[in-house]
This record gives structure tokens, sequence and C-alpha cells, in this order.
């Protein structure tokens, strides 16, 4: 497992200096400072906090997003360009003339990109969710992770429970990749985090290849006003004053305020239809406080 990064240097004040709501409202590189500083405070403990926060369900959120994305990844990955020879068996056709580079490697591989990996949770998940039907598939399987925390990175790289899986250090504004090279670009429980969600969007489905898919999950705020109210004094309230004796209380108190502040699911999902992505589909879970996206990119 490789873990590559890019160290930046910034006079901005850390995200101690700046109140929650007013860190969520920034924008740009001041956002990536924010957002980079905060997690950075609170690595070791997010993917615990998180499972507490959730009540356990963003692992079973996660599971159910990755298996919509699996079942549109691996079959479309040039699945039409192989012939059975026998049950148990591949037989690749070759490439026309015509194809380019990018396709020919696409044949063999199936390449994930995990835009703001954090820990690198879901850059595993999904790796362990498509394994075992691009192997039956004769393909070989690579997820990258992006993150711009070198904290949670560094965690990320300590994992060392799957090969195919590396992490780069990076913005999601600005995806180091051409365009095109990847069959699936995820981001799981980050859009609140960008700076610019439009951006990042734009960036993700630069980079996800023709016929390729793209995954968003995330918390929402509910539609119903009942469970609306329940999450808003369970976010500003309880989980604050709870993490604070493992954690930094002010950093989950920001994540309170990027959960109220969401952009809406169905409205992320025309973004993504903007940009030229079809068959879009919006999933609510648990009375809509958590929802995924998935899409592809035409």
């Amino acid at each position: 497992m490789k873990t590559r990064s890019k160290a930046r240097r910034t006079n901005e004040p850390s995200f101690l200096e700046i109140e929650p709501k007013a860190g969520f409202a920034l924008r740009g590189q001041r956002k990536l400072h924010f957002v980079t500083g905060l997690f950075d405070t609170i690595a070791r403990t997010y993917d615990l906090l998180n499972i507490f926060i959730s009540l356990g369900m963003t692992s079973v959120w996660r599971w159910l997003a990755l298996s919509a994305l699996r079942k549109r990844v691996v079959p479309q990955s040039c699945d039409d360009r192989h012939v059975s020879a026998r049950p148990g068996r591949v037989r690749r056709q070759r490439c026309d003339d015509s194809d380019d580079e990018e396709c020919a490697l696409s044949r063999s591989h199936i390449r994930v990109l995990d835009v703001g990996c954090g820990t690198g949770a879901s850059t595993r998940a999904a790796a362990r969710r498509m394994r075992a039907c691009a192997a039956i598939r004769g393909f070989k399987l690579h997820v990258e992770g992006l993150d711009c925390s070198p904290e949670m990175l560094r965690i990320a790289g300590e994992t060392k429970d799957d090969a195919c899986c590396t992490y780069t250090r990076g913005d999601a504004e600005n995806l180091p990749y051409r365009d095109g090279v990847f069959d699936a670009v995820l981001s799981v429980y980050t859009l609140r985090n960008f700076g610019t969600i439009a951006i990042a969007l734009k960036e993700m489905v630069r980079v996800t290849r023709s016929g390729g898919s793209v995954l968003l999950l995330d918390a929402f705020v509910p539609r119903n006003v009942v469970v609306r109210a329940l999450l808003r004094v369970w976010m500003r309230g309880i989980v604050p004053a709870i993490a604070g004796l493992l954690s930094h209380s002010r950093a989950y108190e920001y994540l309170a305020e990027s959960i109220q502040g969401s952009t809406p699911a169905a409205d992320v999902a025309a973004m993504l239809r903007k940009l030229g992505c079809v068959d879009v589909q919006v999933v609510d879970m648990m009375f809509g406080s958590a929802a995924y996206i998935v899409a592809t990119k035409q």
C-alpha cells in the first residue's frame, strides 16, 4: 500500500480559531485548509465516533451504496467485450485497431477513485465489495483513495490488509488525474466538506470514463419535520458533548452544522444531470437522514 503526499503551506487560521458555522461557509482554499486541520485533529477517533453518531448505521449505508455501485461498474467494465469460453473461464476478445490506449487498459483493470477517503475505510470497503466479482470476470482491481488530511492518510497507510489500495493527498476540487481514467468515482460522507460542491462534482465526473459510474453517499437533512428536529437535538446537543470526551467537541459542532446546511440530495442529483450524467438514482435511508446518489457518465 502506498501513500503519496504533497505538502502545502498557508497562513490561514486553524479550525480552532473559526466558529463551526463560519467554517462551514468557507469556500475554496480557505475551506480546504479548515477541514484539513479539523480532520487532522480528529483522525484517530473519527471512525469510532462515526459509528456512534449514526447509531452503527454508517457501515450498513456504505455496504448498500457500494452494492449499487458494483452492479453498475463490474458488468460495464468491458464485460460486453468478453466472451465466456465455458463456465468458470473467460476468453478475451482483441481490441479493434480504433481502440485507444485507455480502452485497452480498462479491459484488464477496474480502476476506482475514492474522493475524501479519510482513514481509508470506504476505500477498503470498495475493494472488498468489488474484488471477487472483478476476479471472476478476469479483471485486476485498483482502488485509489484521495484526501486532503495528512493524518487521515497516515492512518490509512498503516492498514496493510489490502494490496490493491493506494492513497494520495490532494484536493477534490482539483483532482490530479487525467480525464476519464477511472471506471468509478465515489465520495462517502464528504460532500459537505467541499468548498464548492459543484466544482468537486465536475472534477469527479471529469475523471470518470464514459459509461463509468459516480457514487455519492452522505448525511442530509430529513424532509420529515419530527425526524429533522430529533436529528438537530442529537447532532447539536448530544453528539458534541459525548465526542468531547474522546476527541475535540468543536470538530463535531462543525459536523452538526455541515449536516444542517447540506445541499439536498435532489439538488446534488440535478447537478450530476447538468454535468452529463444519466440514470441518476437517489436512494433515501433512515427517513432521509442519509442517502446515496448513483449515476452513469454518458
